[in-house]
């Protein structure tokens, strides 16, 4: 029980930073739903591209291990100018 009490405040701390993170926007002027789908647009390009290298190479994606994702994962941003 102690431990879920941990993860419990845990992540009531990261919902109030998102929360904070919100209302930044809000005050800059970008609405958070237009910037949530800028990201997951992004995230989604990024995943094709990963599963284009891997078939390109004629690999299974489910296969590849973590550290190679990785890899693969920060070719594809330095190839996409992304720097998050």
């Amino acid at each position: 029980m102690a431990c879920n009490h941990k993860i419990y405040l845990t992540l009531g701390c990261v919902l109030l930073n998102f929360i904070a993170l919100v209302n930044v926007g809000r005050f800059l002027k970008i609405a958070p739903e237009d910037t949530l789908c800028w990201v997951v647009e992004k995230l989604k390009r990024r995943f094709r591209q990963v599963k284009e290298t891997a078939r390109a190479q004629s690999r299974n994606v489910q296969k590849i291990s973590e550290q190679e994702m990785d890899q693969v994962w920060d070719q594809i941003k330095k190839m996409l100018g992304d720097p998050i």
